[in-house]
């Protein structure tokens, strides 16, 4: 008897011990389902949600306990003002030291890396697509076909640098040659040519491309990149441009006497070597040899000549006007030097006896010297252009003393030409 009350006290306190047990497990199923899942839905939502986490922080900024740490919290506007004055320092730096950080950061918190990305394409675009073109190749270098390839790179960019300072070393007779063996060799020569002149600048690589054909010039600049053909095409329409402007000058300088330009044409003042060439092609023979002659600057004359000789050989495949300027030159300054020492002698003498040799030079009558050139174009110098010449080269006192000794119908002719608008 005493055993069986002692077996039913202990299913008793089984049954009770289940009873707790199950309580316990009611209370925390309710404490899950209603506290700590809830919470834990708000909390994944305050983390995925900027905007809640915003709000939420500024409902928390007063609450007892924890408002001073939401508080410490900075809103969206701040956060915003914080991300991109970030980001306008990294499109302030250096590329490289751009990349490099940059790199850091998106290894160490990839979040705060986007936000400023974000930050930086807001403000400069195309800075940015250039940073992260970068950070994307120095991401590829780890790989070992990446290493080769760079090296492969950097040698044929050593390459083609090397064979782009060779061409601009070569004198300009030899130039179209040189250029042409690039293109003749092999399947791909006017590529291989558009890589090398894509190493210098526009300018230098246009002034290249003149020296060919058109044909070839159009198929080397095809296979250019997009960036070195608009650069190269643009220089082109300014050098068309421009000629036009000279040639249009090239006329009016025309209509006038040669002596009367030296100022203007005899230096580099106005124009350069080049646009000179153009202006005393268009102008003539006889015309630039004059103008040159008047220079005491061998080696600006030297210049502009030789730029005349290579844009005769590259325009018309010879030269056939250098030539005849030089030798208009030298005619002009033997003239100029004869007449500079008659002057210089009449200089010692009265007026009355200049007055008298300069009458016999214009009523001399004997034939001028006459120089004809190759091109057919003749130079006539008379006793009546001496004379004149040397009147020139007087003050205006003197002349006026000289003139008084002529009479009234030969006066009135030289003062006439001599005051006459060039």
């Amino acid at each position: 008897m005493a055993e069986e009350n002692v077996v039913i006290k202990e299913e008793g306190k089984a049954k009770k011990g289940k009873k707790k047990g199950s309580a316990f497990k009611g209370i925390l199923f309710l404490l899950i389902f209603f506290i700590i899942i809830p919470g834990a839905g708000i909390a994944g939502f305050y983390f995925m949600n900027e905007t809640f986490q915003y709000r939420l922080n500024s409902a928390l900024s007063s609450a007892p306990f924890v408002g001073d740490y939401f508080d410490s919290l900075p809103t969206k506007a701040e956060k915003e003002a914080q991300i991109a004055s970030v980001a306008e320092y990294f499109l302030d730096i250096s590329y490289d030291r751009a990349v490099d950080k940059l790199i850091l950061i998106s290894g160490d918190d990839p979040s705060m890396y986007n936000d400023i990305i974000r930050g930086m394409m807001r403000i400069h675009p195309n800075r940015t697509e250039l940073i992260l073109e970068r950070i994307r190749a120095k991401e590829l270098k780890g790989d070992a076909m990446s290493s080769v390839l760079d090296d492969i790179t950097q040698e044929r960019d050593m390459e083609l640098q090397e064979a782009a300072d060779e061409l601009l070393s070569i004198p300009f007779s030899s130039l179209r040659e040189e250029l042409y063996k690039y293109i003749n060799n092999g399947l791909n020569g006017h590529a291989d040519l558009a890589r090398i002149l894509e190493k210098m600048d526009a300018v230098r690589a246009y002034d290249l491309l003149t020296l060919i054909d058109t044909v070839d010039a159009n198929k080397v600049l095809d296979a250019m990149t997009v960036e070195a053909r608009t650069s190269i095409n643009q220089k082109k329409n300014e050098d068309l441009n421009n000629k036009q402007k000279l040639f249009s000058m090239a006329e009016i300088y025309s209509s006038k006497k040669p002596e009367s330009l030296f100022d203007v044409l005899g230096n580099e003042n106005t124009y350069n070597i080049s646009d000179l060439a153009i202006i005393f092609k268009e102008m003539g023979v006889l015309n630039t040899g004059r103008i040159l002659s008047m220079s005491t600057d061998d080696d600006f004359v030297n210049r502009v000549i030789t730029e005349m000789k290579n844009n005769e050989v590259l325009n018309e495949g010879e030269d056939l006007i250098t030539k005849d300027i030089l030798k208009t030159l030298n005619i002009f300054k033997d003239y100029d030097d004869k007449i500079l020492k008659l002057t210089d002698i009449y200089a010692t003498m009265s007026s009355e006896e200049v007055a008298k040799i300069i009458e016999q030079l214009l009523s001399n009558r004997s034939l001028p010297d006459v120089y004809v050139l190759d091109s057919g174009d003749v130079i006539t110098i008379s006793d009546e252009d001496r004379a004149y010449k040397i009147l020139g080269n007087f003050d205006d006192k003197r002349v006026a003393e000289i003139i008084s000794y002529f009479d009234d119908g030969l006066a009135t002719e030289v003062t006439r030409k001599l005051v006459t608008p060039e």
